[in-house]
């Protein structure tokens, strides 16, 4: 994603007041014109504009823990990459976790 970018009007950074931790929100947009290796996925041309946010622990004025928040399944979807939750794909790949499920139940009884 050579033109990804975080909006600054979409950035809020919020500081606890102790200084031992502190939450940034942002919006990330991209569009996919490279491979993604691993796991190999052609670049499909798709823009994405994904929300998310980091949690920092701080100790000593420095990053000791960073933590990313986002949905990667909208991530994919929008990228092309999986199928809409109201897809045909979507409902054949439920259809066959459930018979999977079922006889897996069946063989353990």
């Amino acid at each position: 994603m050579p033109d990804v970018h975080f909006p600054l009007e979409d950035q809020r950074v919020l500081v606890a007041e102790d200084g031992t931790w502190a939450v940034s929100t942002w919006r990330m947009i991209g569009t996919m014109t490279g491979r993604a290796d691993p796991p190999g996925y052609e670049p499909t041309g798709k823009t994405a504009n994904v929300a998310g946010s980091c949690l920092y622990e701080l100790r000593d004025g420095r990053i000791a823990r960073h933590t990313i928040v986002y949905d990667g399944l909208d991530l994919m979807q929008q990228l092309g990459l999986m199928p809409a939750m109201d897809s045909l794909p979507t409902k054949i790949m439920a259809g066959a976790q459930a018979v999977t499920s079922r006889l897996t139940h069946a063989l353990h009884r």
